[in-house]
């Protein structure tokens, strides 16, 4: 799937600009990317607290309470994808604009003056749309605004319910049913994303079953993130069935339970609704129908934010009734305290894993020994450093494992080996190892690239088809290979005399 993504990609565009393919400035931009969506994130907290409804029983805590539920969610190691890996500034800048939306929002329910409100209106609205320019998730962010706006803001009851859904309903979701069904109309759009699924070896109805299970992991992670849990790659069984595994029934029925108990909640601990009803909308885009990756641990940068709000809030409430310098406050603040230092060492000892491709790779073997992807990137690792041996014991592996979700991998893990014969000199193993990559994918651009290639090479004189697999591979618009296959084409036509 090709995202549209434009203000995350311009600021990665920039940094190469300035930078080029020197990593040390795009790992500053991103972690003062998450400085500043944690101070935000500190503030929207602060504010809540201090609304008419909180005030008078949170308010002389709500500095504590900020704090720490943004301590919490800052350092935890879960956010290290979003953070260290690169590429995953689309994922943390539209968790900054959110969170500003989210700030800008709060913020204008307490000025008073219609000019303050309208500017602080304006600003929640802009940075809404530069989340949106950031990465697709943004687009639930009207839907947070209306549940933060109708649990915290306003007092909890049919009457506001109904006039916060109908004006929901018009500004939000009107529109977005316009707009998908002219996207639908115009470009058969959602047609085609969900055609997608053909190049899946799971249905949407197994991935459907799958994510609830995916969701519970999540949680399982935030609050247990031990560096033997987290990996870049989680090599998952897709569920068959509300039995297949048996985890899938319990996952569904436990995640059932959590919002219908948060939606019961609502009007006695509105704060603790939304945290909970928050996290699960914010995986509603990327945890179900989408044909996407099943599981990544990038996606709960937005969807925990508010995750430890509610647990520091009941901590520091409860723990406010007994008298300063008690065992209890000691103990409590001596807990705190370590659990932080744990989730420090935790996001240290973790990060120390993304400091080169090998030690990630061979880090998600260590945990998933039968992981495809795994095994084809560490090959890859080892054919560019020239240790063919092991490259091909990896991409032997990875065809072993068909621990894989497209399709297509199998004929990636058939390119590298055939790569490998082709650079040793095997024309023969190559033009085999191609050939069969391509009747697996024939959009797979480097195998066409590279099988025009051989034949050219071996001077069996078959400029038409070698022909045919340049422009194949032009066709699939690979952008990692286009440059080769266009250099080919041209020295091709060249050589039979067709260049323009």
């Amino acid at each position: 799937m090709s995202f549209f993504r434009p203000l995350s990609r311009l600021s990665l565009a920039l940094n190469y600009y300035y930078g080029g393919e020197e990593v040390f400035g795009y790992h500053v931009v991103n972690l003062f990317i998450h400085i500043l969506a944690s101070w935000f994130l500190y503030l929207f907290i602060f504010n809540t607290l201090n609304l008419p409804h909180f005030k008078n029983e949170y308010g002389s805590h709500s500095f504590v309470i900020a704090l720490l539920s943004t301590l919490f969610w800052a350092i935890h190691p879960i956010q290290i994808q979003a953070v260290t890996y690169i590429v995953q500034r689309m994922t943390s800048m539209a968790g900054l604009f959110y969170i500003m939306a989210m700030y800008f929002f709060v913020r204008s329910r307490t000025v008073s003056g219609r000019p303050a409100r309208i500017i602080l209106l304006s600003l929640c609205a802009t940075c809404g749309l530069l989340s949106l320019g950031s990465k697709e998730n943004a687009i639930l962010l009207p839907v947070g605004l209306f549940l933060f706006h109708h649990l915290a803001v306003e007092e909890p009851g049919p009457s506001a319910w109904k006039r916060n859904l109908k004006l929901f309903s018009l500004l939000y979701l009107l529109p977005l049913i316009a707009g998908l069904a002219y996207l639908q109309i115009a470009d058969n759009a959602i047609g085609r994303v969900f055609d997608i699924y053909e190049s899946r070896t799971f249905t949407l109805a197994e991935r459907l079953l799958t994510e609830p299970r995916v969701v519970l992991l999540y949680i399982t992670l935030l609050f247990y993130p031990m560096p033997h849990r987290l990996s870049f790659d989680h090599d998952l069984i897709i569920s068959s069935s509300l039995f297949s595994p048996k985890s899938t029934a319990f996952a569904i029925l436990l995640i059932s339970i959590m919002i219908v108990a948060a939606c019961l909640q609502a009007r006695k601990r509105p704060l603790l609704s939304f945290s909970v009803l928050f996290f699960f909308l914010n995986h509603a885009l990327e945890s179900t129908i989408l044909p996407m990756e099943v599981v990544f641990e990038h996606r709960n940068y937005i969807p925990s934010m508010f995750f430890f709000f509610p647990l520091v809030l009941g901590i520091i409430k409860g723990t406010s009734t007994f008298p300063k310098g008690s065992f209890i406050r000691a103990f409590t603040t001596l807990s705190i305290v370590l659990v932080l230092v744990a989730f420090a060492n935790s996001t240290y000892i973790r990060n120390s894993v993304w400091q080169d491709e090998r030690s990630l790779w061979e880090d998600v073997l260590a945990k998933y020994p039968d992981s495809f992807r795994a095994h084809i990137n560490l090959g890859r690792h080892f054919a560019l450093h020239s240790q063919d041996e092991r490259a091909t014991h990896e991409f032997l592996r990875a065809l072993a494992s068909r621990h894989t979700h497209r399709r297509s991998e199998e004929s990636v893990a058939l390119y590298n080996l055939g790569y490998l014969a082709h650079r040793k000199g095997d024309r023969q193993a190559a033009f085999d190892l191609y050939s069969k990559a391509l009747e697996i994918d024939p959009c797979c651009p480097r195998a066409n690239n590279n099988l025009a290639v051989l034949l050219l090479e071996t001077g069996s004189a078959k400029h038409s088809e070698a022909l045919r697999l340049l422009n194949k591979a032009l066709e699939c618009n690979n952008g990692e290979e286009i440059e080769n296959a266009l250099g080919n084409r041209r020295d091709l036509l060249l050589e039979i005399g067709e260049a323009d």
